[in-house]
């Protein structure tokens, strides 16, 4: 299957594992975890660790324009 392909039916889906939000955005599982155990981005386990769709759409606009390295000193980011 190719990566536009297995990119759309990630997308089309109502809840997403850590491992696809990893990839999705670019980082690594660990962080994802992390958000997740922090309490910034909700999720629920269903078998394994699920995000929602709605979930990681909302984190994304709550955060946009922060630096998300350190979880625990979340900061804007610096212009330029």
């Amino acid at each position: 299957m190719s990566t536009e392909k297995i990119n759309a039916a990630i997308s089309d889906n109502p809840v997403y594992t850590v491992k696809e939000v990893s990839r999705m955005l670019h980082t690594n599982p660990a962080l994802i975890y992390r958000l997740i155990n922090l309490g910034l981005l909700p999720a629920l386990k269903l078998g394994s660790i699920r995000v929602r769709k709605e979930a990681l759409d909302a984190f994304l606009q709550r955060y946009e324009g922060c630096d998300l390295s350190d979880p625990l000193n979340i900061k804007a980011l610096a212009a330029g």
